[in-house]
């Protein structure tokens, strides 16, 4: 698949963890030398010129800012209730009006294709939302792209009831499609782009992956 930039797309990405199991901020923890959100950034500027990362309330800006490209936006969470909602509220808003679909992404996945995003930009195209689905029905939905406006209004009448699972504010999107991840092992045969770094442990394997991918490029 060609990968080609649209103005009329961007990706959230979701960066308020606190990274209790590793202990640091989960964000900016070095993996193989480099913070682990630029992985998920950099991926993410080749598909869109409009990459949005959203921090909690508590974090700062500035740390931030030192890491990631001039030409990344970084926003606080607008309310300080802790759920992935307001994040993605927080994010979308910033874009409504300026883009029609948003992929939303959080900062542990350092191994996001491209070609996978690409993918579901392609998919949500006409329909409020393109979610990956995995056979045992269990579904990605921070891995996801939606259609900016309808989310928005989804995410508020959850949170206005509050409802604040990914789940939930689903329930109020009426047409969403779902895509199994079977069906994006063509652009990522191993399913990589939802390996997560919760743990220490989760850390050193995506180190080894790192090393066995830039040995691969290099052959």
């Amino acid at each position: 698949m060609h990968l080609s930039k649209t103005k009329r797309n961007s990706v959230i990405v979701l960066a308020g963890g606190r990274g209790s199991r590793i202990g640091v901020n989960k964000a900016l923890t070095p993996l193989s030398g480099t913070p682990m959100i630029l992985y998920v950034v950099t991926r993410s500027l080749q598909v869109t010129e409009k990459v949005v990362v959203v921090i909690s309330r508590d974090d700062r800006v500035a740390a931030f800012r030192k890491t990631l490209p001039r030409n990344v936006a970084i926003l606080r969470d607008s309310v300080s209730r802790r759920s992935p909602l307001v994040g993605m509220l927080t994010g979308l808003e910033s874009v409504l009006g300026a883009v029609d679909y948003s992929a939303v992404v959080p900062c542990d996945t350092p191994f996001i294709r491209p070609k996978v995003l690409q993918q579901l930009f392609q998919v949500a195209e006409g329909h409020d939302a393109a979610i990956p689905l995995w056979p045992n029905g269990y579904i990605e939905p921070l891995h996801a792209v939606y259609e900016v406006r309808n989310t928005v209004r989804a995410i508020k009448l959850a949170l206005r009831i509050e409802r604040s699972s990914n789940r939930d504010m689903i329930k109020h999107l009426k047409d969403v499609k779902y895509v199994p991840v079977d069906e994006l092992r063509s652009y990522d045969p191993d399913l990589r782009t939802y390996f997560n770094v919760n743990r220490p442990e989760d850390l050193l394997e995506a180190s080894k992956i790192l090393d066995l991918e830039r040995a691969n490029s290099s052959v």
